[in-house]
Parts: structure tokens; C-alpha cells; sequence
């Protein structure tokens, strides 16, 4: 049983356990707040970047940056010793080697051993935090995700991500696809080391089976089982897929632009959303990014070319997806 806690027109909902009767905060529960990246290797060096640099127009709280190996500590050096993106804190990890590429999908489930903070908002590298993302962090043991697009858990293409999983977790598949659950997307979460039940069951059934997108499936499947809020899109919100309900210029709302799988520098879509920000963390050369970006970033070189060589209205797609007009980010 949910019940409709706050909507947005008829995009998405947040929803709240009727059981659990809310979450009031007292004084005595009122704890650290931070927001934190993981990175692991560098090719997301660039868009992690200019993501941290939009959020710092948003918030101006700690964020922890957790790096799992030589070349995202690389990165994270560079991003901590610019204080115009402080206060950083650098944290280290040995992410998992060997094994595939599944293991890697498993990081974001270790997040609670290595956040300083009592409550953590996550957010993905390849984000734009275009509002304030605070309404994320908890309020006690819930824990917080938010909905991608306007799919839902019983579209086929969802049903067809967590089949999978059936051999694991037959009950919460089956439960999945038989109701229309907002679809899940772990690019945003907030948890809260009080969300004790939820995070160990998302961890060790990810762990069971780590694979693409292992964490993000099994939050879809688990959180119906724990305190839960999910936000709507205007927290992870795709250029792709909301482009007709909050792409430029109807972004006034969104909280947070989500480039999932490098869709910001490849995609016209994208692109509207991102460059003028990374232009913007070019010019003031943030972190240095101008000297070593494209050493780093194969898409970005990719992306540059296509600058040079194309049109501006092939560049960001005017004929496929209507008129652009480019509006540059402030220094």
C-alpha cells in the first residue's frame, strides 16, 4: 500500500510506506550531512568535473570523493586542490580487480563503508546538479531514490532487466513485474547509516549476482521491502528520455541532469544540457580540466571534433529535435 505523498503535474511521484507514518527529525537525531562521488579509473574525470562544478552553484556543504584507484586519485587530487570546488574530502579505496566487469557495477553498494557523513546523498559522475539536491538526504532510516523517466518496473523493458533475477529473489521479481512500481535509476540516492536493513540485503544480493546494472535491478526489485521515498525525475533527470517533459528551455525545476552512459557529450540531446557547462568549467579551468581533459576522455575528443566539423544545427540536432539556443553558463 502506498499513498501519494508529493507529485509534479503527472511526472512521477514521491512515495512513502503508509506503515511507517512519516519521519519526523527531532534535535537529538540531527546529523552530518554530506554529499559524495566515487570514481574509479579516469575516463569519467572530465564529466565528474563539471559536474562538482555545478553543484557547487547549488550547495556549499562537505562532499567526500572516493577514489578506488591510482588514476581516479589522480583526478581527486586535482578536483580537492581547487578551492573553488571545496571543501573535499579525498577518501581511498581499493576498488575490486579481476573478475569482469560486473564487479565494478557493485561499488556503489560498498558506499556505506567508506561515507564519512551519517547521511549521503550519491551522485553519479556524469551528472548536472542544476537545483538544490538536498531535499535527497534523508529524514531518519528511509532510504531515497528516484525514478527514471516515466517508466515503471512493469513496462517490458524493465520486466526484461529484472527476469535475471528471478533465480535470486523470485518473490521480489515476481512482485516487481506484476505492479507498477516507479522504475528505479541509482544515479541519485540518499541513505542513511540508520538504513541498516536496506543497504546490507541491496549489497548482498547485488554480490550475488554482479553484473551490468546489478545495483541499480536490485534496488528496482528490494526497496518496496524497506522505508522508502522516491523522488521523480526532476532528481535524475535524462536528456534523452524527459527531454519532451523538461528539456531547455522547460528545465526550470530540474534538480539534477543524469548523462547515463555518456549521453551528454554523444548525444545532441546531451549536449544541449552539458556543453554549456563544460565551457563554462573550461573557461575558468577548474581543476585544471582545460590542460588534461582530453587526454582522459575519448567521448570528449569525440565530441570536440564533432564541434569543429559539424554545423551548429547538426551539432545539437535543430532539424531532429527542434530549435536551440545556446545559453552560456555565468563564470
Amino acid at each position: 500500500m502506498y499513498r501519494r505523498v508529493l507529485g509534479f503535474g503527472d511526472v512521477g511521484f514521491l512515495f512513502r510506506p503508509m506503515a511507517t507514518g512519516g519521519f519526523p527529525e527531532t534535535e537529538s537525531e540531527m546529523m552530518s550531512n554530506g554529499i559524495a562521488y566515487m570514481l574509479v579509473g579516469d575516463k569519467y574525470g572530465v564529466v565528474i568535473t563539471v559536474s562538482l562544478f555545478s553543484l557547487r552553484r547549488q550547495y556549499d556543504g562537505p562532499v567526500a570523493f572516493i577514489v578506488g584507484d591510482e588514476r581516479a586519485a589522480t583526478i581527486g587530487s586535482k578536483i580537492a586542490a581547487d578551492e573553488r570546488l571545496g571543501p573535499i574530502e579525498l577518501i581511498r579505496w581499493d576498488a575490486p580487480v579481476g573478475g569482469g566487469k560486473g564487479l565494478q557495477h557493485c561499488n556503489k553498494t560498498r558506499l556505506p563503508d567508506f561515507t564519512p557523513f551519517d547521511k549521503t546523498i550519491f551522485i553519479d559522475a556524469d551528472t548536472l546538479v542544476v537545483g538544490d539536491p538536498t531535499d535527497m538526504f534523508p529524514t531518519n532510516e528511509e532510504v531515497c531514490l528516484s525514478q527514471f523517466a516515466n517508466w515503471y518496473s512493469n513496462d517490458r523493458k524493465i520486466k526484461r532487466r529484472t527476469e535475471p533475477w528471478r533465480e535470486f529473489a523470485p518473490r521480489e521479481v515476481a512482485r516487481s513485474q506484476g505492479c507498477r512500481y516507479p522504475a528505479i535509476n541509482t544515479g541519485t540516492f540518499g541513505i542513511a547509516r540508520t538504513s541498516t536493513e536496506y543497504l546490507k540485503r541491496w549489497r548482498e544480493l547485488s554480490e550475488q549476482n554482479p553484473s551490468f546494472m546489478c545495483d541499480e535491478l536490485v534496488a528496482q526489485i528490494i526497496f518496496p521491502d524497506f522505508p522508502h521515498l522516491i523522488f521523480d525525475e526532476r532528481w535524475n533527470c535524462s536528456p534523452i528520455f524527459s527531454h519532451d517533459r523538461f528539456g531547455p528551455p522547460n528545465d526550470v525545476d530540474v534538480r539534477i541532469w543524469h548523462g547515463h552512459g555518456w549521453k551528454f557529450p554523444r548525444r545532441p540531446l546531451g549536449r544541449r544540457v552539458w556543453v554549456p557547462w563544460y565551457d563554462a568549467a573550461v573557461r575558468a579551468n577548474v581543476a585544471g580540466v582545460a590542460d588534461w581533459g582530453a587526454d582522459v576522455d575519448g567521448k570528449l575528443r569525440g565530441m570536440v571534433k564533432d564541434r569543429e566539423q559539424l554545423s551548429f544545427d547538426e551539432f545539437y540536432g535543430v532539424a531532429k529535435y527542434g530549435p536551440f539556443q545556446f545559453q552560456p553558463i555565468e563564470d
